[in-house]
């Protein structure tokens, strides 16, 4: 059941029946005292966190990439090892005390498994196609979600296995093997958040979905010339549309379909911008729908929404400059730079007054 969207309800029934008359006060204090707390909305310093701690990850693995070259067999491997035992033993340690930062450390965790995977496989020259890589980090992600109870991995996770189902060669005409897995992978998920009811592994399959929908979109479309980019497109727009409807809608639920229809759009729009090869003018694109989507979240005290404004328009400023010819370890410095400004901002705002934070208490 989703509680806030009870509590809404029961709300407005409380306040009918107590104006006809059924209702005293005594009784409906009562009625109120029982229902659930209210759910900790994402906030602006939440999300900026999770993008600093993204950024951090990306740039570990920009540095470890420009340096890669110069370090012996076993360096590398004691590096990628260290790194990962870092991350994770990090949100171990931060397990029942600091549960976003636990979030944030899984998610760099994942990041790190990847880069490690694809890292060591080449230096080792084991062969096999990338599609393995992304289909090993999905499992990782899953894991690492439903092992740390957070939705950080598990969104990276879910996101891994569509790239490894679009990324995969040899697909046949009609349904193939693959196709049965992606559907496979996201009903077992589903399924098992379903049974045991906690709503990060709902969070993560609800993500799952969405990535699902749009790699069999991609698939179905994989025909055409540019058939990734078209498909990124379409769904971004859909999105769009789904988000725009459910802002001005006024049903349970249609604030959820808000939050989620702006993430699903934005993810898209990313992979269109790549798909399509479209350079300097997509990424000025995404710093204004970055900004765009900032001004919404706070308009709206929209937390999803105000996230996918800072991480949207952070990832457009790393991108362009990214774009012009860094090299890797300029990269590295550069994401480490906005990784501090992101966690320092995030610190700044997690002191602030909860009733003054943007996407916080209403």
């Amino acid at each position: 059941m989703n509680d806030d969207a009870y509590r809404r309800r029961l709300a407005q029934d409380l306040e009918r029946w107590s104006a006809a008359g059924w209702l005293d006060a005594e009784t409906r204090a009562r009625i109120t005292a029982e229902l659930p707390a209210p759910a900790a909305r994402l906030s602006a310093a939440t999300a900026l966190g999770f993008a600093g701690a993204g950024l951090l990850g990306v740039a570990v693995v920009a540095f470890v990439m420009a340096n890669w070259d110069g370090l012996p067999r076993f360096g590398r491997l004691g590096l990628i090892a260290a790194l990962l035992a870092a991350s994770i033993g990090g949100a171990v340690w931060a397990d029942g005390r600091r549960p976003q930062t636990q979030g944030a450390l899984l998610f760099v965790a994942t990041l790190v498994f990847a880069a490690g995977i694809g890292l060591v496989g080449q230096m080792y020259n084991i062969p096999g196609a990338p599609w393995g890589v992304y289909a090993i980090t999905a499992v990782a992600g899953l894991a690492l979600a439903y092992a740390g109870e957070k939705a950080a991995p598990g969104v990276l996770g879910a996101g891994f296995a569509a790239l490894a189902y679009v990324s995969r060669e040899g697909h046949g005409p009609g349904f193939d093997v693959s196709d049965a897995g992606l559907v496979f992978a996201f009903v077992a998920f589903a399924g098992l958040a379903l049974l045991q009811r906690k709503k990060v592994l709902i969070h993560t399959a609800i993500w799952f979905a969405g990535f699902t929908l749009f790699a069999l979109l991609a698939r179905a479309l994989d025909g055409l010339k540019d058939g990734m980019a078209w498909a990124a497109l379409t769904a971004s727009l859909a999105w769009a549309a789904a988000a725009a409807w459910g802002r001005f809608a006024p049903r349970p639920g249609a604030r959820t379909l808000y939050g989620y229809g702006v993430w699903f759009a934005l993810v898209a729009f990313w992979v269109w911008g790549y798909a399509g090869d479209l350079g300097l003018a997509h990424r000025a694109a995404a710093i204004a729908i970055g900004l765009g989507l900032l001004a919404l979240g706070r308009i709206d005290r929209h937390g999803f929404v105000l996230a996918a404004g800072i991480i949207g328009l952070l990832a457009g400023v790393a991108a362009a400059l990214a774009d012009l010819g860094l090299d890797l370890m300029v990269a590295a410095g550069l994401f480490f730079v906005l990784a501090l400004g992101a966690l320092i901002g995030a610190v700044a705002l997690a002191r602030r007054p909860a009733a003054s934070r943007p996407g916080g208490a209403s």
